[in-house]
């Protein structure tokens, strides 16, 4: 445990010193443009604007940047030959992996805490009050970012930080259309291209469980048992993604 702390704890400082909070400064601006100069055009519906402005740019930006970060991680380490150095060491490949990933999720949790924090002040702002069920939808885009992060992770273990945010990216968006993709293969017929959809579906990570925005932006009833299962389902992806790549990991030779 402590190796896979002290692993964490390194790839947070680095992500840290990557520039990364810079994603808060885009934040900062576009909750400014929203209360500044979208809402006086909105005729009333000023705090839905910005609770979908709000939302949707923690899910994009902090996506992105567990999509440019994660993509890096073990690419990076082989670049700069780290890597051999922790091989020679008495630490499991499966440590060093799951120390990258809980390191990133440090620092992805940081920074989701941070823009909630000022898409709290913008809410506060303009409504007067804040009401913590939609602290529901940031938790959940938590969620979905923990997910991403471990694709990210995966295919930083497998190729070239450029074609690991391309395919990761891909996964995102993906899964983010997963159930127009059922529907879809609900309509074809019976053949071989029915199948193909059907296992690209189940292996896609189902985003739209995951996503609470609209039940925050037009207050509707929060539908509890979606919430458990998706919490369920992200878990089970996540540690089923992370013993894939550890597997896949331990088959390269670094020696």
């Amino acid at each position: 445990m402590r190796k896979i702390r002290a692993i964490a704890y390194n790839t947070f400082t680095e992500g840290i010193r990557s520039k990364t909070l810079y994603a808060l400064l885009i934040y900062i601006m576009l909750i400014l443009f929203s209360v500044t100069a979208l809402v006086p055009l909105t005729l009333g519906e000023h705090s839905r604007i910005l609770r979908d402005f709000g939302l949707s740019g923690i899910e994009f930006l902090s996506v992105m940047l567990a999509i440019v970060i994660g993509t890096t991680l073990v690419y990076k380490e082989v670049e700069k030959r780290t890597i051999y150095v922790i091989a020679s060491k008495p630490v499991e490949r499966f440590e060093f992996l799951l120390g990258k990933y809980l390191g990133m999720e440090l620092l992805l949790g940081l920074v989701i805490f941070l823009m909630a924090v000022i898409f709290t002040l913008g809410v506060l702002f303009l409504d007067g009050k804040f009401t913590f069920i939609l602290l529901l939808p940031v938790t959940m885009i938590f969620v979905k970012v923990s997910v991403i992060n471990i694709i990210a992770l995966f295919f930083s273990s497998l190729s070239s930080p450029v074609l690991g945010a391309v395919f990761t990216f891909c996964f995102y968006l993906a899964g983010t259309l997963s159930r127009d993709i059922l529907r879809l293969v609900q309509r074809l017929s019976e053949g071989p291209l029915k199948i193909i959809l059907k296992i690209f579906y189940y292996l896609l990570p189902n985003m739209g469980n995951m996503d609470l925005k609209n039940q925050a932006v037009y207050d509707t009833a929060v539908l509890w048992p979606q919430v458990w299962w998706a919490l369920s389902y992200s878990g089970a992806y996540i540690l089923a993604m992370l013993m894939i790549t550890s597997l896949i990991f331990e088959k390269k030779d670094f020696k």
